[in-house]
């Protein structure tokens, strides 16, 4: 099949361009909100590499990119994966600096070299490699590269919003159309779900007063101690009734706490030592399935106010708030098309059944399913657990390796059709 015919002669030569690519972008700081000019970078690249015109994506502050080979009346394969990073730690790096790529026998260090630049390089010379074939003149490849997918989310809702909202304008038929998010799974398997994320930040109100008179005032710092004890109560309660079948129980961590504040003049302020602080905020990191994802988290949001509002002591009052949209959980329907076409290219490469992972992460696939469209939640070349870590690395042979995988996907997916 196709590993046979590119497996040999032109894998020295792909593993060349995949090195040269990532490298270059790997040197561009992207980190989320920042993505510009490695998307200009990839523009070029395009112009450069491929016959096809890239549309950008550009919507509340995210720019976007997509473009597409291959005959557009045939079956689809949406390959999509984001170009931002997370913020590094220079100091913590000590094989090379975050933006140095540097190639270390079969390894190229830097940042997003596995989080996931490396991930859309892969993505983008499996399109120019494709182009080619004579699969090509059969069906497509469309490479969707998004932005602060880090932060929000907001990249994916974007464009998986604009690809629903121009199917005709794309020539895409959601029937004929599967999506591959792309985050570093390894090439033997695939995750098949993933819980919903949400940032919660809870704000207690209480009352200032100098320290020395502490029964004048009521203070928030205190009251927010007991709200947060009282949260691994409510998780007790919400793993009684609502853990998942597949995604498993739902967590609640505590990831911000900040008590030290009063709020004067409009305005949220660090407090004096000896000052009783009127404010106190709490962060939580909520991951769970359904059906407490659901329609943007509206049931655990309710269960959340209702606790905490039961929670508080005389007097005090408390807001409920969402940092940023959250993220709903997706789970691949792994009867369907989608999935039986990527098990049986990773059996046809490996001869072993593909293994199923299951994150307790969030990605941007349930973007992509909510829009219409089969989609895998997570497949594509590295390692999870390098993810958000100094001296990110990923393989070179396995990046290579993926660009024909996804070449074998979208083969098969023509032909399964």
């Amino acid at each position: 099949m196709l590993f046979l015919y590119l497996g040999g002669i032109m894998s020295f030569e792909i593993q060349r361009e995949v090195t040269e690519l990532c490298s270059k972008l790997i040197a561009i700081p992207s980190t989320s909100g920042n993505e510009a000019n490695v998307i200009e970078a990839v523009l070029t690249w395009v112009s450069n590499n491929l016959n096809c015109s890239p549309v950008k994506i550009e919507k509340d502050g995210s720019v976007n990119i997509s473009f597409a080979v291959g005959e557009p009346t045939g079956p689809t394969l949406i390959l999509t994966t984001h170009l931002d990073t997370v913020v590094p730690s220079p100091k913590k790096w000590t094989v090379t600096d975050p933006f140095s790529p540097k190639v270390v026998d079969d390894r190229l260090y830097g940042l997003g070299s596995n989080d996931a630049t490396g991930i859309a390089v892969s993505m983008m010379l499996a399109a120019k490699h494709f182009a080619i074939t004579e699969a090509a003149k059969h069906g497509r490849i469309i490479v969707a590269l998004v932005s602060q997918e880090e932060t929000s989310g907001l990249g994916s809702r974007i464009t998986a919003d604009y690809f629903k909202d121009h199917l005709k304008e794309l020539v895409i038929d959601p029937q004929k159309t599967m999506v591959i998010v792309g985050e570093p799974t390894g090439l033997d398997g695939y995750t098949c779900a993933n819980k919903g994320n949400a940032f919660i930040k809870i704000t207690i109100h209480g009352k200032s007063c100098h320290g020395s008179t502490p029964e004048r005032g009521l203070n928030a710092a205190a009251e927010t101690c007991s709200i947060v004890h009282s949260i691994s109560t409510f998780e007790e309660i919400l793993i009684r009734d609502y853990t998942d079948p597949v995604l498993g129980k739902p967590t609640i961590s505590v990831t911000g706490l900040n008590s030290n504040l009063i709020f004067t003049d409009g305005e949220i302020v660090p407090a004096k030592p000896n000052t009783i602080p009127n404010t106190a905020t709490v962060i939580l990191d909520c991951r769970m399935g359904e059906p407490l994802f659901v329609d943007n988290f509206a049931l655990f949001a309710k269960l959340l106010e209702e606790h905490v509002q039961k929670s508080l002591h005389e007097s005090f009052t408390a807001d409920v708030n969402f940092l940023h949209s959250p993220v709903e959980g997706h789970v691949t329907d792994t009867e369907g098309k989608a999935a039986r076409t990527l098990e049986q290219v990773v059996l046809e490469k490996s001869g072993n059944r593909a293994k199923m992972h299951i994150s307790t992460g969030a990605n941007d696939a349930f973007f992509w399913g909510e829009a219409g469209f089969d989609t895998i939640n997570e497949f594509g070349p590295g390692d999870r657990h390098r993810n958000h870590i100094p001296d990110e690395w990923n393989s070179i042979s396995e990046m290579a390796e993926a660009v024909l995988m996804y070449m074998a996907v979208t083969s098969a997916w023509i032909e399964n059709d």
